[in-house]
């Protein structure tokens, strides 16, 4: 068991410790005109604003561990296990500039990938319906894998309408066959983890969101372990 202290609490999803979300690191702003707001907020009523460039923190920095770590402000997985650094990453939609999948696996648990707005439809209740939402991880050679791990956004929208709240991990193996398994999401974060049974060696992941609580969800980070 891993448990790595940030900012004074650590939420643990089975074997991996997942960094809390209480933090929000600080950068400079402006008013944008496309703001993103809560869903059903009028946006020219909103104070809400964009990222105007991207943080200090945003460059990862090298670890003592050997992996690759945010600049401490958000916290990390262990990275220096992590598979998907360096994996080609296939989004099916972006919000706009700055939030392109290559945030998904830059080691930066504080900038977030988002899916354009009205990627996901009104469902029931307050759920979104996400049909054909999804991000693609391509190895550049057969990869090991048993255990993904989603991080739930940790920039200055963590709080706003724009979480994953159910997914689905498929492995396409080496055999040209699918594996797959469901996402188990944390009680009091939007984190989750999925483990494949048995570990196999895969030529890409596919992340299917299949909920959300927004038109346009999005994700922190994706991580994925041989174990």
């Amino acid at each position: 068991m891993m448990a790595v202290a940030i900012s004074g609490c650590v939420t643990v999803l089975g074997e991996y410790s997942v960094p809390s979300a209480n933090v929000s690191p600080e950068g400079p702003r402006e008013e944008l005109s496309d703001a993103r707001v809560p869903e059903g907020v009028d946006a020219a009523a909103s104070t809400t604003t964009r990222d105007a460039a991207p943080r200090p923190n945003d460059a990862a920095s090298p670890t003592s561990d050997g992996g690759v770590g945010d600049g401490g402000a958000c916290g990390r997985g262990p990275a220096n296990r992590n598979v998907l650094r360096g994996a080609q990453v296939v989004v099916s939609s972006t919000y706009g500039g700055g939030y392109e999948g290559t945030r998904l696996n830059d080691g930066d648990l504080c900038t977030s990938w988002y899916a354009k707005t009205g990627a996901c439809a009104p469902s029931q209740g307050i759920q979104y319906a996400c049909a054909g939402t999804s991000i693609t991880f391509q190895f550049s050679m057969p990869t090991l894998v048993r255990t993904a791990v989603l991080f739930g956004n940790r920039d200055s929208y963590q709080n706003s309408a724009y979480n994953v709240k159910s997914a689905r991990l498929v492995a396409r193996t080496t055999f040209g066959t699918e594996v797959s398994a469901a996402f188990e999401f944390s009680s009091n974060s939007n984190d989750a983890k999925a483990s494949l049974s048995p570990q196999a060696m895969v030529t890409s992941l596919e992340i299917q969101i299949l909920t959300a609580d927004g038109s346009g969800p999005g994700l922190g980070e994706v991580e994925a372990y041989p174990d």
